[in-house]
């Protein structure tokens, strides 16, 4: 059996832009009064179909009051990523959170996507017993699993996690936290961690966390987004042709530095030995002599 990827995964934005548009959207309704249980409606958007634009199917929520909140797949292209691949997963769950109840719900796409089916509800005291948070609000599919944000700790009161900074005590005199390998360097507080339940996993051998940030890891961030880009892959490409005729320029015809003076001196130096490339690419590209 040969397996293929999932026909929604695609590589690259332009490809995704390219590929055909769906044909089905899922939308969260609820009741703001809390009255009737919320639901993900079925709408149609195949503009070739005679229901175009309207609701072809909906699956109720079990319990009232959830508020259904940013929901997404259990996958995405985001699969195909080099660092972390699993091209064989397929886009077939809804991860659908309630944001005033916690609550958690798979929702089945694959046999009848007009008619989903929830398969699994995790309740907020599970989810509270185990990650420490609730309140859940939005949901990302990543590479290596499925992240889900939440803006309240176990007991709702207040923001999840717990805080870090770089110095707990009162300093006399400011200090900007910059040390000389130029990272600022964040702690938790050791209470907090020592009464965590994931601290035989995030920090076996420390007394709290700590993380390290870079003073230049804004610009990396954003390096790293624009890497990831199409434009910046074309522009690899052409990049390497560019840097072989500078290359060639100051190796092979000894164009290290301009002889001639002024501005009109070096551009009509500059021309002699970009003709000079000229000639020597049309001399490669005429036949030979036999």
């Amino acid at each position: 059996m040969t397996w293929t990827p999932d026909p929604s995964f695609y590589p690259s934005p332009r490809m995704a832009s390219k590929a055909p548009a769906e044909t089905l959207a899922y939308v969260a309704a609820f009741d703001p009064d809390r009255k009737t249980p919320d639901a993900i409606a079925v709408v149609d958007v195949d503009t070739n179909s005679k229901s175009y634009s309207q609701i072809v199917g909906q699956v109720d929520m079990p319990n009232t009051g959830d508020e259904l909140h940013h929901f997404g797949w259990n996958a995405c292209s985001s699969c195909l990523c080099p660092n972390a691949p699993h091209p064989h997963v397929e886009r077939r769950y809804l991860i659908v959170p309630g944001l005033r109840s916690s609550r958690l719900h798979i929702i089945d796409t694959k046999n009848d996507p007009r008619n989903p089916k929830i398969v699994r509800v995790i309740e907020p005291e599970e989810i509270a017993e185990k990650a420490g948070y609730s309140r859940l609000h939005t949901t990302h599919c990543g590479p290596e699993g499925i992240y889900v944000n939440a803006l309240g700790d176990a007991n709702g009161n207040r923001p999840g996690g717990n805080r870090l900074k770089k110095y707990w005590r009162k300093m006399t005199k400011p200090r900007s936290g910059i040390s000389k390998d130029g990272f600022i360097r964040y702690y938790a507080r050791k209470g907090d961690c020592s009464s965590c339940a994931l601290k035989p996993q995030c920090t076996p051998n420390q007394p709290a966390r700590k993380i390290a940030r870079h003073i230049y890891e804004g610009a990396r961030d954003l390096a790293r987004e624009i890497a990831a880009t199409d434009a910046y892959v074309d522009m690899q490409r052409r990049r390497k042709k560019v840097e072989m005729l500078f290359a060639h320029l100051k190796r092979i015809l000894k164009l290290d530095r301009l002889r001639l003076r002024g501005p009109n001196g070096a551009k009509d130096e500059f021309h002699l030995a970009a003709t000079a490339q000229n000639l020597r690419k049309l001399a490669k590209l005429s036949p030979q002599p036999a």
